[in-house]
């Protein structure tokens, strides 16, 4: 795997109190989940956060790609997660390729392949 300069598109703002928004749009919008599904919800789960999030989708969503891990871990970034061991295993449980997301450079992978 390698980190690219090229992907979604995505635009955070603090909840608070209020409940998730999710919403997409873009060339790939079209399908993508916004519910509970999504890696992007899933990411707001785990680091116990709540916010309004908009995608602009420039990567096909269930193409093998990893748009949904590198948006994943954008969120995860903006939420303060860290990159301790720790935090890569925990951020594992949203996706296999979330940690490398997290972490970026290159690195070969061998494994699940989800």
């Amino acid at each position: 795997m390698v980190t690219l300069s090229f992907g979604d598109v995505l635009t955070i703002a603090d909840a608070g109190a209020a409940k998730t928004r999710l919403t997409a749009s873009g060339p790939h919008a079209v399908g993508m989940p916004l519910d509970d599904s999504n890696l992007v919800i899933k990411a707001l789960g785990l680091a116990r956060r709540r916010a309004n999030v908009h995608v602009v989708k420039r990567i096909p969503h269930g193409g093998g790609l990893g748009g949904g891990s590198a948006d994943a871990a954008a969120v995860l970034r903006w939420a303060g997660f860290g990159r301790s061991a720790s935090a890569l295993e925990r951020a594992s449980t949203i996706g296999a390729d979330v940690p490398f997301c997290l972490v970026g450079g290159r690195a070969r992978v061998t494994g699940i392949g989800e």
